[in-house]
């Protein structure tokens, strides 16, 4: 090992691991419930969640047995956290709150184990980064698999593997100038910071399936970066006031209040304020078809999330 690791931290980073393990097994009895499946798929699920990465990570490094199998508290951590879940609904905004900010102290905590054993096995840096960000994200790609879902880290949700990287990376530089329990310290808070940030600011890898330079003409390079740029000054520039008055004036304007909403510029009682201001009978007949267009519109984000 490439420097000593003082005795806080190895335990800092135990405690982490072994609540991460109960914790994502409780994740994955969550999503069984979700499933509606037997008391088989919570115990499977909360097992790829907890488990997976770390056990793919230890059978490429060749490290001998998994940890998740030689020592017994894992399996057991993560099978309580199955019968958990199972016995107990965990459901609301603030489940889902504290669900967020676990998962990034624990996804960097992994990320920067999983790059420290593989950098200590002599990995170079690349297949070390790449160790780290499999035991981060790895079981829950094969939850996702496995329950028939597009695994949450290829998109539509919060960052998970630049964290990772950046978290592995870190770890990786510290490592080779022989101060590897600062890495440590520093991968988890920058992992697990930037992973915070993205949840509460709703920052996510950009996507866009039309994108395909290689194949573009130049006509088509420009109407793409028109597009961009419309739907960058809607988002950013309009003001609520204008919303309201195409909503007045009959126009379809739900789409453009889910966009506002996502960019974060105003929200649900900014423009409920806005129309509750105008007390005439068209105006509150505007405000009751607000709120439930906007009622509608969480019912549908909640049973996607579902």
């Amino acid at each position: 090992m490439q420097g000593e690791v003082p005795v806080p931290v190895e335990q800092l980073y135990r405690l982490i691991d072994v609540s991460g393990v109960f914790l994502m097994g409780v994740v994955g009895g969550r999503i069984a419930r979700q499933k509606d499946y037997d008391i088989v798929g919570f115990f499977f699920l909360a097992l790829f969640s907890a488990l997976g990465g770390g056990m793919i990570r230890d059978t490429l490094i060749q490290a001998g047995a998994p940890a998740a199998v030689a020592e017994r508290e894992y399996l057991m951590l993560a099978f309580a956290g199955a019968m958990i879940a199972w016995l107990t609904r965990f459901q609301g905004p603030l489940w889902d709150k504290l669900e967020a900010h676990a998962d990034a102290i624990i996804s960097a905590s992994w990320a920067v184990t999983g790059a420290t054993k593989a950098l200590n096995f002599g990995m170079p840096l690349l297949s070390a980064l790449f160790m780290g960000v499999l035991t981060a994200t790895g079981g829950g790609m094969i939850r996702d698999v496995v329950t028939g879902e597009r695994p949450r880290v290829f998109g539509g949700n919060g960052l998970a593997v630049i964290p990772a990287v950046l978290a592995g990376l870190i770890c990786a530089v510290f490592h080779h100038a022989h101060l590897q329990f600062i890495g440590m310290i520093l991968g988890l808070l920058v992992g697990a910071g930037l992973s915070i940030a993205s949840y509460w600011f709703g920052w996510q890898m950009h996507r866009d399936p039309d994108f395909a330079p290689v194949n573009m003409t130049a006509r088509q390079v420009y109407s793409l970066l028109s597009r961009a740029k419309n739907r960058l000054v809607r988002r950013n520039q309009r003001p609520v006031d204008e919303i309201i008055e195409d909503m007045r004036s009959g126009e379809d304007v739900s789409e453009e209040l889910h966009e506002v909403q996502t960019a974060q510029d105003y929200s649900f009682e900014d423009v409920l304020r806005a129309l509750h201001s105008d007390d005439s009978d068209a105006g509150r007949e505007n405000e009751r078809a607000f709120i439930e267009a906007w009622l509608s519109w969480k019912k549908e984000q909640a049973e996607k999330q579902g």
